[in-house]
């Protein structure tokens, strides 16, 4: 399946999700506005959903790829699970849901943005200084939406 974005073409060819319902697809970013977080380290972006409840985080794995890791904290905490996908993957999942999010809209924006300014294969040393700056400034205004506790922040 290939998702087409204004410049450039996010490839993926997970086959699960054609199979994804636009139903399927506004649950998914109902609960991606609530318990997911879209960020860029090192250079990369990626894509994370924690919940106390397996069963959706399997699904999202079932469907777009990545890993589940688990959190065991001490007690009587309860366990945590975190599904993650970067990069490319981690594109096509907001893409994919981007019509349906109310709350995080712009942090999607930005972060699609920044994966577009990657060009496989190249390392950093190959950009100009204009592209690092643009995606210092991307990667800047993501990190400004994300800061925690700021309720003057929303999408």
């Amino acid at each position: 399946m290939v998702l087409a974005t204004e410049e450039k073409e996010v490839l993926w060819d997970y086959a699960s999700i054609d199979t994804l319902t636009s139903e399927d697809l506004s649950y998914i970013a109902g609960f991606f506005d609530g318990e997911g977080t879209v960020y860029i380290y090192r250079g990369g972006l990626f894509v994370s959903v924690s919940n106390t409840d397996l069963t959706v985080l399997d699904w999202l794995k079932e469907s777009f790829g990545g890993s589940v890791v688990t959190h065991k904290p001490k007690p009587p905490r309860k366990t945590v699970y975190h599904w993650t996908v970067a990069s490319r993957i981690g594109a096509t999942f907001l893409y994919a849901i981007q019509p349906y999010v109310k709350m995080k809209g712009e942090r999607i924006e930005l972060a699609l943005e920044f994966q577009r300014t990657i060009r496989p294969g190249t390392s950093p040393d190959k950009y100009s200084m204009e592209e690092l700056a643009y995606r210092e400034f991307l990667h800047s205004g993501l990190k400004e939406l994300n800061r925690r506790g700021d309720g003057s922040k929303s999408d």
